[in-house]
């Protein structure tokens, strides 16, 4: 998932920069390599929300993880997170 969104990002930076080169036309296409320029960051936000996406994803995987184990264990115990150590 995080190489998909890579690729993703990379593929509307690349229209972006590719647009923004036809910038300085005449007439309507301008306005249209304006508009291709959008789209491209459009497509490179679309790509940086699916690795948003998947980080957070499997964030949640590892806390699921950790309350499975933490059930498993004897219900008297406490889990204790990362932070409260390093205090």
């Amino acid at each position: 998932m995080k190489r998909l969104s890579k690729i993703i990002m990379a593929t509307g930076g690349t229209i972006s920069m590719l647009a923004m080169c036809c910038l300085d036309s005449d007439g309507v296409y301008m306005y249209y390599a304006a508009l291709v320029c959008i789209l491209g960051g459009f497509i490179a936000g679309a790509g940086y929300g699916l690795r948003v996406l998947s980080e957070h994803r499997r964030e949640m995987q590892i806390e699921l993880l950790y309350f499975r184990q933490a059930d498993k264990l004897d219900g008297d115990m406490e889990l204790i997170g990362i932070e409260e150590v390093r205090k």
